[in-house]
């Protein structure tokens, strides 16, 4: 993927008081082939946030009313679904104390004003690039449980793979296996405790479609994928859910399984598979996973899960009841052992891990 191809797929949300100066650089950003979405404010910009996912925020540190330290420390902890959006700063200030505070409260980097247009291009890429990688990780691990399935669909009874799947509770997506008319064989743990978020979806892990019209759309594209299997060797629907109460909708993919009754139709054959996930939902992590994954002492297991918590250093100091001193040498540890460099590469990475805590499960 070159640079221009980054860019021109990345939405940035720009936000500057100062209105000449953002329409200087939100133009320079343009023609790069950006999508550039202004606010003159934090208060602006988080009514954007409500409705919109930018793939970056790039953001003045000094304005009237809420500040950039202040917006950033609300995005972070009240928007868990851009855990993996860059957050750059812009800033009159090149103070090291200033860039340090703001590195430890979660920035990724900073811009000092008056902007070099060639190195605000390349910082926008460099972040960009990262979070496309952190992306089509998941996307590959998505797609890895979907070829799972259809092995283990193909090559053993459907009593093998209900035990097999099991397995599956210990991810952070929600997995549901229909049959051919639609109703529930398999949810996972994920899938039954994201279907309780939307009233009417799910009774007793079996869809209660009832008259819910915000359940029309769901129940057309299963039904469409439905039809398509056994006919196309790409039948798979993309949808959302809607949920109550302001929350982001979920997301669901739905992909046809392999037609091994040449068309009869049998409640015991799986028929299609679900593959639903919450933005906005952060999942605990199992310390001791991380111990094996990354070869972390306890206690730095539990920091690194606590920082994927949203937790700052100062609240890991005062929950751990050891200083401040500590914990950053903790994070250091974490830093050599995870192969990052900063704490948002640090979350990221534990984000994008889809295992549960068997003790806590979210």
């Amino acid at each position: 993927m070159t640079a221009n191809d980054t860019l021109s797929k990345s939405v940035v949300l720009c936000i500057e008081d100062e209105a000449d100066f953002r329409e200087n650089i939100s133009e320079e950003m343009e023609e790069a082939g950006l999508l550039v979405i202004q606010a003159e404010s934090a208060e602006h910009a988080l009514t954007f946030l409500d409705g919109i996912q930018p793939d970056l925020i790039l953001c003045d540190v000094a304005m009237p009313g809420m500040d950039g330290y202040e917006l950033l420390e609300i995005v972070r902890r009240k928007h868990p679904e851009l855990s993996d959006v860059p957050f750059v700063f812009l800033t009159a200030h090149s103070d090291p104390q200033q860039v340090a505070a703001g590195k430890w409260a979660g920035v990724d980097d900073y811009l000092v004003k008056p902007v070099d247009f060639d190195l605000l291009m390349a910082t926008l890429h460099a972040r960009l690039s990262q979070v496309a990688r952190i992306r089509e990780h998941h996307r590959l691990e998505v797609k890895e449980v979907h070829r799972a399935v259809l092995q283990l669909h193909q090559e053993h009874s459907n009593d093998t793979v209900a035990g097999i799947a099991q397995a599956f509770d210990y991810v952070s997506f929600g997995i549901i296996l229909l049959n051919d008319t639609a109703e529930v064989c398999l949810a996972n743990r994920a899938a039954v405790q994201m279907a309780q978020t939307v009233p009417g979806l799910m009774n007793d892990t079996q869809f209660a479609w009832g008259n819910h019209r915000r359940m029309a759309a769901l129940r057309d594209a299963i039904g469409g994928v439905l039809a398509q299997r056994g006919h196309s060797d790409e039948a798979y629907a993309c949808v959302s859910i809607p949920r109550d109460h302001d929350r982001r909708d979920l997301l669901c993919m739905i992909y046809a399984l392999p037609d091994t009754r040449g068309g009869v139709q049998s409640t015991d054959d799986y028929a299609a598979m679900l593959i639903i996930s919450d933005p906005a939902h952060r999942h605990s992590l199992a310390p001791k996973m991380l111990e094996s994954l990354f070869g972390l002492t306890p206690t730095e297991a539990q920091i690194a899960t606590a920082f994927a918590r949203g937790s700052s250093t100062g609240d890991i100091a005062r929950d751990f009841n050891i200083s401040t001193t500590t914990v950053a040498f903790h994070k250091r540890n974490l830093f050599d052992k995870t192969q990052t460099r900063r704490q948002a590469d640090l979350v990221a990475l534990l984000l994008s891990l889809p295992v549960y805590s068997t003790s806590n499960p979210h």
